[in-house]
């Protein structure tokens, strides 16, 4: 399975791919319901440990799993300024995640 997403993700066939997005691929495709996923995604990016998240740990996280997904979606890559406004959307709607 991992080398299914190594392949999906390593779209520029350089054999390199974000370990982070990686990651995050398997998180989503796992199967944890939905908060748990955002949770364990979201904490990969809590660089301080602190346990709280900033708007920058929100927006790398959401970055990551988004690009994951739209590669392995087959599916062009949406405008950072788009995902960075539904990360400043969740972190608006769920400050504790």
């Amino acid at each position: 399975m991992s080398i299914a997403f190594f392949c999906l993700l390593d779209n520029d066939e350089k054999c390199v791919v974000d370990s982070f997005e990686l990651l995050s691929a398997f998180i989503i495709t796992s199967d944890m319901d939905v908060r748990d996923k955002v949770r364990e995604i979201v904490s990969l990016y809590n660089f301080d440990n602190d346990g709280e998240y900033n708007i920058n740990e929100i927006t790398m996280s959401l970055r990551s799993s988004v690009s994951a997904m739209v590669k392995i979606a087959n599916l062009e890559q949406p405008d950072n300024k788009m995902v960075d406004f539904f990360a400043s959307l969740l972190l608006l709607f769920n400050p504790t995640l």
